[in-house]
């Protein structure tokens, strides 16, 4: 398993039960690189959309990753897959290419990395999981 992956399977059971201290030792050391290595992803998408802004050069900057702007969205940026995207009559969700919708996206995407350089820091500075909890506590409210 990749950095990643172990972050978001060890991030779920953060909060599907409690975790050991001992747990979030190992949490705590792995994280905060796995985030940045997120945030560098992200950061390298938003960059690559700014240099054109047009529905091909999106779907040209989301390529490499074998996923479509859509999945994206619904992975990244969940809360605006209604407004960003419609669903055709099998199901599939088909970004509405907008000013205003690439502009969200660009815009959520920064929310993103905001909100993982949060918890980033409430990782760092929490000495156990009950501090981490508490912390995050202050981000989602």
């Amino acid at each position: 398993m990749n950095k990643i992956t172990l972050l978001i399977f060890s991030t779920m059971l953060l909060y599907a039960q409690p975790m050991s201290n001992e747990k979030f030792i190992k949490y705590k050391q792995m994280a905060p690189e796995v985030i940045d290595i997120m945030n560098n992803q992200t950061e390298a998408i938003i960059s690559c959309f700014e240099r054109e802004k047009s529905l091909q050069n999106m779907n040209k900057c989301i390529s490499p990753s074998g996923k479509s702007i859509e999945t994206m969205i619904m992975k990244l940026i969940p809360k605006q897959t209604d407004n960003l995207c419609t669903k055709d009559s099998n199901g599939k969700l088909n970004f509405i290419w907008s000013d205003k919708n690439y502009k969200i996206v660009i815009s959520e995407l920064n929310k993103t990395i905001d909100k993982n350089k949060e918890n980033k820091q409430c990782i760092l500075k929490s000495k156990t999981v009950e501090e981490y909890a508490k912390c995050l506590e202050g981000i989602i409210n």
